[in-house]
């Protein structure tokens, strides 16, 4: 059973404030990258509040990876894909700068992945996803 304190919901309010942000900035025009951004904050910030509830440490890291890889070793029964994982990080982190970037299908991508990886860990977390 997770152990749902203050700090946990407190990650989870604000990867929650990350999924609205992606989602409104999904609705406009030119907000690819930063729709991505958005999406990529609110995997990192579950995946943490996932440790966090688990008794386990914060690193100080973008690595969705190595958080989900983290997860599981606390959870063995925790899995995701490591090359979305990777491939959401990247298009997160690398769309910030000039010299790389990503469409309305990109940001489509990012959306569903983190939609489906949102709905359970809060599912994990026994809260809700409508929240």
């Amino acid at each position: 059973m997770a152990d749902l304190t203050a700090l946990v919901i407190e990650w989870v309010n604000k990867a929650e404030e990350d999924w609205q942000a992606a989602q409104l900035l999904f609705s406009l025009d030119h907000q690819a990258a930063t729709t991505c951004f958005h999406c990529q904050q609110c995997a990192e910030k579950l995946l943490k509040a996932s440790l966090l509830a688990l008794g386990g440490s914060i690193p100080k890291t973008h690595d969705l990876s190595l958080l989900s890889k983290l997860l599981s070793e606390r959870d063995p029964s925790w899995t995701w894909s490591t090359d979305a994982l990777e491939d959401l990080t990247a298009g997160a982190v690398a769309t910030r700068y000039p010299g790389y970037s990503v469409d309305r299908t990109d940001a489509a991508e990012a959306m569903a992945l983190v939609e489906a990886l949102r709905l359970a860990l809060l599912s994990r977390l026994d809260l809700t996803g409508d929240r």
